[in-house]
């Protein structure tokens, strides 16, 4: 299985390599592998990395950028250069689909060096939504070719747009001196470790090294693994493996550089288990202004009925509502219809959106900014007849497809929309929402990568008026 795939990656992922041991490889290899799906991505730096070598006298690469198209070439991959995001993305397009398929290498300029300097974190929601791009892959780090390394206050240099963030370690480490000829930064690692300099490495420093150094950095909308590269050559200790399997973040054992492609084990694999995010914050102006989430239907309110679906259907608690005006309403009302777990634990909790009249935007990326990096369950407070049965059938369709966009409610009508999952991958342009925008602005131009499971019988329907209210009342009671 391809290694895209083994990390369950989605689309418009932004990959950030960090750490040390391999991560000019692993990004290759990852660009390699979404070229032989038919996938563009984009290849670039956010500090600076070897460019693919232009060379005047050999084809290869085109070069774009500071004072338009230029004729220089070489080996590998086409190189984009320019000093805007715009320039750089007019270079891409451009390039078109030349190259055999091969993505293409971005930056602002290759220094004297022979170093490519890398984009402003700023460009990379630009370069991400891009027509045709799949993903960006991004090293985000230095370690100046050694296999371990402490990072510095200003490092890694992350863009808030990251998705995945993959913390990376040589497993030639393991008990090298502490020293500045084995490890990038050594002093800065003893004093993160607590550990004697000149002193041997314990191995099961080196997954504390990646967690202590990294899990602080890690934008909002991203997920952390560690990656130990090289264990065709270094096997790991005994030790390394115990504490993978006890590790707070996904851990990864292999050999990214084989020459069948990376071959990593998953040692920790953490729950995709997805949040969810109840919208509770309307204003509910075509219902006299009255707090329809509050109004109950057999006896249980409609955020209530909203936050037991979510819960019954398999979202990891607590589940977010995202309230307004009416927010100590909804608190109450969550407080006779869902009340806590028998261990104590929440199973809601309320956030507060302070602008509600500014359209549902706000409240979708209020939930999102919450989410922890997690796919995200949005459902609408409004639509009493979705139940746990609606969202297991709908988890159900996204278990078995967990690369695609989303999996929506679709009405007999041909029209879908929420509950709706969405892949993590997302959040941040949910996270990016404001006014009107729903998901659906996010979602739209995915296609085929959006799945729909039909509605069953009143599921669809959504409470805006009086007359949705009577009607819904009266199909709840000829249930019974």
């Amino acid at each position: 299985m391809a290694l895209r795939e083994q990390l369950q990656l989605g689309p418009r992922e932004v990959v950030c390599l960090v750490g040390a041991g391999g991560k000019s490889t692993l990004l290759e290899a990852l660009a390699r592998e979404y070229e032989q799906a038919g996938k563009r991505v984009i290849v670039t730096t956010t500090t600076k990395i070897m460019p693919p070598a232009p060379r005047a006298t050999e084809p290869g690469c085109l070069r774009f950028g500071q004072g338009g198209e230029g004729a220089e070439q070489g080996p590998g991959r086409p190189l984009v250069l320019g000093e805007t995001a715009a320039e750089v993305a007019a270079g891409i397009e451009r390039l078109g689909a030349a190259h055999d398929g091969r993505s293409p290498v971005v930056g602002t300029r290759v220094l004297a060096s022979g170093k490519l300097d890398g984009v402003p974190v700023h460009w990379v929601p630009v370069l991400r939504d891009l027509a045709g791009i799949e993903a960006v892959l991004i090293e985000a780090d230095g370690a100046a070719r050694l296999p371990l390394k402490a990072p510095a206050a200003y490092e890694p240099v992350l863009p808030e747009s990251a998705t995945l963030v993959i913390a990376m370690c040589g497993l030639e480490a393991q008990w090298v001196p502490l020293d500045e000829e084995h490890v990038h930064r050594a002093s800065l690692l003893a004093d993160l470790l607590d550990l004697e300099p000149g002193r041997p490495i314990p191995p099961e420093a080196l997954l504390r090294a990646l967690v202590l150094g990294y899990h602080g950095s890690v934008p909002l909308h991203a997920r952390l693994v560690c990656l130990f590269n090289k264990a065709d050559a270094y096997p790991p200790d005994a030790i390394l493996m115990e504490a993978a399997h006890r590790a707070p973040v996904g851990v990864w054992m292999g050999a990214v550089g084989s020459e069948e492609g990376p071959i990593v084990e998953c040692l920790r694999h953490m729950e995709r288990r997805p949040a969810a995010v109840v919208l509770a914050a309307g204003l509910s102006r075509r219902m006299g202004g009255c707090a329809k989430v509050t109004l109950e239907l057999d006896g249980v309110t409609f955020v209530g009925r909203a936050v037991r679906a979510a819960l019954g259907g398999g979202a990891q608690p607590p589940v977010l509502v995202v309230a307004g005006r009416e927010a100590e309403a909804v608190r109450a009302a969550l407080g006779r219809d869902v009340p806590p777990a028998p261990n104590g634990g929440d199973r809601w909790r309320i956030l507060v959106n302070p602008h509600p009249e500014k359209g549902i935007g706000g409240s979708l990326a209020l939930g999102a900014d919450h989410a922890g990096g997690r796919d995200l369950i949005v459902l609408l407070a409004d639509q009493p007849f979705v139940t746990a049965d609606t969202i297991r059938r709908l988890l159900a369709v996204w278990e078995r497809n967990p690369a695609v966009a989303a999996a929506a409610l679709e009405t007999p009508g041909g029209t879908w929309g929420p509950p709706v999952v969405i892949n993590r991958s997302l959040l941040p342009a949910i996270g990016s929402l404001t006014g009107d925008q729903g998901a659906r602005a996010v979602l739209q131009d995915m296609g085929d990568r959006v799945l729909r499971v039909q509605a069953v019988g009143d599921e669809g329907l959504d409470v805006d008026c009086v007359e949705d209210l009577a009607r819904a009342r009266a199909r709840g009671m000829s249930d019974h």
